[in-house]
């Protein structure tokens, strides 16, 4: 199974649950596109954690500002 996912990546096949990513979509080639929309969420998400901010404050803050999850949930 491992060299199976290795040799996928060496062949530039790539493969990512899109639908649970946030930031990106599949784009025309197969490729993953940038969703600027999202990504300000991730840029948000990663400042946060550098000035220091818990994952489970940083969801919280999330949730209250009503942001959804990348399944689309409210938490």
């Amino acid at each position: 199974m491992t060299w199976g996912q290795r040799k996928r990546f060496a062949d530039g096949k790539v493969s990512l649950p899109y639908k649970r990513f946030l930031g990106y979509k599949k784009g025309p080639d197969g490729l993953p596109v940038i969703v600027e929309e999202e990504a300000e969420i991730v840029r948000l998400i990663y400042r946060l954690f550098l000035y220091g901010k818990s994952p489970s404050y940083i969801a919280s803050m999330l949730t209250d500002e009503g942001i959804l999850t990348p399944g689309g949930k409210a938490n």
